[in-house]
């Protein structure tokens, strides 16, 4: 994705989420369920979260 760009996060789940950076750089607070979270990354990088009640759900976000 290009710098500037938004991520939208929609929790479809059951329990509350979160999209957390382990570097500290962004933080959602809980995503209810129905909820979403949006964050623009406007410097190109690699951006890895997690979900802090499930730790195993994490992903990357690479901005150019």
């Amino acid at each position: 994705m290009s710098a500037g760009s938004r991520v939208t996060w929609l929790n479809t789940g059951r329990g509350s989420h979160t999209v957390t950076s382990p570097e500290g750089l962004f933080d959602s607070g809980f995503i209810e369920n129905g909820a979403s979270w949006s964050y623009v990354f406007d410097v190109p990088g690699i951006y890895n979260y997690f979900c802090v009640p499930y730790p195993w759900m994490k992903g990357t976000i690479i901005v150019r």
